[in-house]
């Protein structure tokens, strides 16, 4: 089976090179499939094509998705800290009394 699936492999690559559009392709295969004799041929040549296009696909989302944490990373590290007399220039009153709080509980 595995030299099977690689000689299909083979010939989907072998089609790719050789230029033939995807619209002759697709005439020939469904003459192919309409033949009993060489439907099994045809459904394996379908099948890893449709795999091959998944694959180029899920590579391709997965380095969008690389670029999406990488720039997500990139904008975490723009974020400044600011110090503690910042925060307490911003402080609320009630911000204020429950920091108060706290430190008598102290």
């Amino acid at each position: 089976t595995e030299i099977y699936t690689e000689q299909i492999v083979g010939s989907v690559r072998c089609v790719q090179e050789t230029g033939i559009t995807e619209e002759k392709f697709s005439q020939v295969a469904e003459i192919g499939l309409r033949q009993e004799s060489d439907k099994k041929v045809f459904e394996q040549l379908i099948y890893v094509d449709n795999f091959l296009v998944f694959k180029k696909l899920m590579l391709k989302r997965n380095k969008e998705l690389e670029l999406e944490v990488i720039k997500a990373s990139q904008e975490q590290e723009k974020v400044k800290s600011v110090s503690y007399t910042h925060l307490r220039a911003h402080e609320t009153p009630e911000h204020l009394v429950c920091r108060l709080l706290l430190e008598k509980k102290k």
